[in-house]
């Protein structure tokens, strides 16, 4: 036909194409690699280097011809309803085709495409059951890749994956004393399946323990591998794991509007004019050395004291800490409320740091650092799950 090839988009055997930039990038530069990308990732370089010809080609430039690109390339691949052109990114089109074929290898066991992968690479049962693979320190020395196969954290001589699952200094600001000797003593898979179940737990505390099994685990790594940025402070990684549950929590419930909100609980400052006060008491045993804390703020001051309540149960350690701070301030008109824990944490620290004291007062004029990290939460309206 006399007609000769071209590289340029704009002719297809030497014939101009009446299609615009937008239907061919779409129509043949995007759709060229989904094939292959369904079942491979591709290299980055790969994926980088079509996005660039695409960008390249929209904007009229070339290898030779440099143009100005006058929106940028994440705008453009942004869907039409929201201001773009609707371009794939190819990184983004390849991980969404990935895990497309993932959920239909889990999802659609008997295909025929997924039974030849089962018996070449015996894949057999749940892909997802727990087998006990992570590097700990213990695993680490078994394999003889440590000389050590103690904890980072604590010291103690054996770092297997449940020591650093079940932090007791964690778990025991969520798990009732009535729970702890079963919670702490179940085997290991167990305990992870019947806290994870969704028929046995409230939806709060799947997504509560969830989170602070991952977050625990996050915190041994970054000992290791980041030791320099790394905060010892128990409040702090206990902070997190709510506030990444409360997230969690809030996705999870959010397009659902109608159905029974979780409960969430965070301290709220007082009206103006007006001062709040938070007291709390704790006994280690029940009776048991006891402590008591007590918290004034106003909406820009606070206020922090704590003391000993010697030797009671929990609830004389609670009553203990009213009456102190009665007598510190017995002269304002007072009106009680409850408050949960969650919403009292600042607190709820000052009374365990009260049961180590050996005098029966003391007095902050500042606060000390083991609740700046709480105090801090408070001042961000930060909110925690409740678990019942």
């Amino acid at each position: 036909m006399n007609m000769n090839s071209s590289d340029d988009l704009v002719k297809y055997l030497g014939v101009p194409l009446k299609h615009g930039r937008l239907t061919l990038i779409s129509s043949v530069t995007s759709a060229i690699p989904t094939y292959s990308m369904m079942t491979t990732r591709l290299p980055s370089s790969v994926v980088e280097g079509i996005d660039k010809m695409n960008r390249r080609f929209l904007w009229g430039g070339s290898a030779e011809r440099q143009v100005p690109h006058l929106v940028s390339w994440e705008e453009v691949c942004n869907p039409k309803r929201y201001g773009g052109l609707g371009i794939r990114s190819m990184a983004k089109h390849n991980a969404v085709l990935l895990q497309k074929t993932a959920w239909r290898f889990l999802n659609q066991p008997d295909s025929r495409w997924v039974r030849p992968f089962k018996t070449v690479y015996r894949v057999h049962g749940d892909p997802l059951h727990w087998r006990n693979r992570l590097f700990t320190n213990a695993r680490r020395a078994s394999l003889g890749l440590s000389t050590s196969s103690s904890s980072i954290a604590c010291g103690h001589p054996v770092e297997d994956i449940g020591h650093i699952l079940r932090a007791q200094n964690i778990w025991n600001r969520s798990v009732p004393s009535s729970r702890r000797g079963a919670f702490y003593s179940q085997d290991l898979q167990e305990w992870l399946q019947d806290n994870l179940s969704a028929s046995s737990n409230s939806q709060a505390w799947t997504i509560h323990f969830a989170s602070a099994v991952w977050n625990l685990w996050k915190d041994r790594c970054r000992r290791v591998f980041d030791p320099a940025d790394h905060s010892n402070d128990e409040s702090e990684a206990w902070m997190n794991i709510c506030s990444s549950a409360n997230e969690l929590i809030r996705q999870k419930t959010k397009p659902a509007m109608d159905s029974s909100p979780i409960h969430t609980v965070a301290w709220s400052p007082p009206l103006n004019s007006f001062l709040k006060l938070n007291t709390d008491g704790a006994s280690q045993g029940n009776p048991g050395v006891a402590g008591a804390g007590g918290l004034l703020r106003d909406e820009m001051g606070h206020w922090g004291v704590r003391g000993s309540a010697g030797v009671c149960s929990s609830v004389a350690a609670e009553l203990y800490a009213i009456r102190m701070i009665y007598r510190l301030h017995g002269s304002l008109d007072i009106d009680f409320r409850h408050t949960y824990r969650e919403g009292n944490f600042c607190v709820d620290a000052l009374t365990n740091m009260g049961c180590s004291l050996e005098d029966d007062l003391m007095i902050f004029q500042s606060f000390p650092p083991d609740v700046s990290a709480l105090l801090e939460a408070d001042s961000r309206g930060l909110a925690f799950p409740r678990l019942n």
